[in-house]
């Protein structure tokens, strides 16, 4: 089972880049769950994750979903929390 942070259900819905589009519409819709909190931009101080985001994780974590987020670098810090970034692959090969 699937959290998708903010960032991913943009992708989706702009339809772009394909190779997330086609991950979702490979999964069973009920695999896939959707935060009703809206992430906004916070700012960060050294490490800190911001307390939407620990929100984010914290339920991931109790759900034992896996957190899929195109800032896994952030999310990454927490112990035990399985992170996919969808992304990483397509940026690997075209950076920009």
């Amino acid at each position: 089972m699937y959290l998708l942070n903010t960032n991913i259900c943009i992708y989706v819905i702009n339809k772009r880049p394909q190779s997330v589009v086609q991950k979702i519409c490979n999964l069973n819709p009920s695999d896939v769950k959707i935060s009703s909190v809206s992430v906004a931009e916070l700012e960060r101080q050294g490490k800190i994750i911001g307390p939407y985001d620990m929100q984010l994780a914290a339920q991931a974590l109790t759900r034992g979903l896996t957190f899929v987020t195109n800032n896994s670098d952030e999310f990454t810090r927490i112990k035990k929390l399985k992170v996919e970034n969808w992304l990483q692959d397509l940026l690997k090969a075209n950076p920009t």
